[in-house]
């Protein structure tokens, strides 16, 4: 499990925490990772989401999250299960005038189980 720390654009700036869990180990070659947040964005519009992102061919990602007022899925580059860079569109509930491009970049403060073991070489 880690802490989330991080930056969020949706029509306005969020400053966003939360914790993550990840479900596969980090000592397997297995190009699929998963983990599970839950985090909450600070700003006038106070949210908190729910969200799942699964990691295919070591660093992209996709993921969707679901909060009290949309859903956002989203694309993005996640370095060593460390940082997170992505890139969605926010489809919300009610306003139809809310939905917008989304970007943000999260950084994961965890124990050393929590990242991927750097490679190099075969």
């Amino acid at each position: 499990m880690a802490v989330e720390l991080g930056y969020q654009y949706q029509n306005t700036s969020y400053f966003q925490t939360g914790v993550s869990y990840r479900f596969s180990d980090n000592y397997t070659k297995n190009p699929f990772s998963m983990n599970a947040a839950l985090a909450t964005n600070f700003s006038t519009e106070n949210r908190i989401t729910l969200g799942v992102q699964q990691r295919f061919l070591q660093t992209f990602e996709g993921g969707i999250a679901f909060s009290n007022k949309d859903l956002q899925p989203s694309l993005g580059i996640n370095v060593l299960n460390a940082i997170k860079l992505h890139i969605g569109y926010c489809f919300p509930y009610q306003n139809k005038l809310n939905s917008s491009v989304t970007f943000g970049l999260v950084f994961a403060l965890g124990p050393k189980n929590y990242y991927d073991h750097l490679v190099i070489g075969f």
